[in-house]
């Protein structure tokens, strides 16, 4: 799937942090997921067309969920919830900016969903964003990484 040297950046790191989470590896875990958080938006700041919409969303929104799986992981909820909000926040920004491309702006109504039930789901007090609601019509498009600690939330 990877036509970008971005994308494939963000798939490898993405991986690597899978890797150590499936091995109990929380704290190298972090450090993967992190840098593929870093490359997933510089995937969002690509000029239109360089890489499909829906991917360097979905990019961008795995990377933020298996952030926060990683600090859920370590204990660290609140951390999690700090996650998934910075990445809702910055969705949003873009999803209401005028200046933003109108295909980029759909594959963000498509997808955003995911990080809204992600915060629903975190363990203990997360709250919902203020206003936050998708309109949604279908599931993301393929992503060979997966957030795996979010039941129901796999964007493979």
């Amino acid at each position: 799937m990877p036509d970008h040297p971005l994308l494939a950046r963000w798939q490898r790191l993405s991986r690597a942090g899978l890797d150590h989470s499936r091995a109990h590896r929380p704290l190298p875990a972090l450090i993967r997921h992190d840098e593929a958080t870093q490359v997933a938006r510089q995937l969002l700041d690509l000029p239109v067309g360089e890489v499909v919409d829906d991917h360097r969303v979905a990019a961008f929104i795995v990377a933020h969920l298996n952030l926060a799986g990683c600090h859920v992981d370590l204990g660290q909820t609140a951390s999690a919830a700090q996650c998934l909000q910075a990445a809702w926040q910055d969705l949003t920004h873009r999803l209401h900016d005028d200046t933003a491309p109108a295909a980029l702006q759909g594959a963000i109504g498509r997808q955003l969903h995911h990080l809204l039930a992600a915060q629903r789901e975190l363990p203990g007090p997360a709250s919902r964003p203020a206003g936050s609601h998708a309109a949604v019509s279908k599931p993301p498009p393929p992503v060979e990484a997966q957030a795996s600690r979010w039941p129901g939330r796999r964007l493979q």
